[in-house]
């Protein structure tokens, strides 16, 4: 039992350090927000993607 806990846990860990990443990867100034509208509404879009697709398009 505790290896079937160690993995969800680990599965679950990952899921925020994904999104840390992804966060990073798509990083946004506010000050700047007119000039990057295009960029701020792809990296949402990436974001919703990955979420849904990690949650199985569920309620999470």
């Amino acid at each position: 039992m505790l290896p079937r806990v160690v993995t969800a846990l680990r599965e679950w860990r990952g899921r925020p350090e994904t999104l840390a990443g992804r966060f990073e990867a798509y990083p946004l100034e506010l000050a700047g927000i007119e000039d990057q509208q295009t960029l701020w509404e792809r990296s949402a879009r990436n974001l919703i993607l990955q979420v849904t697709d990690r949650t199985g398009r569920g309620s999470g």
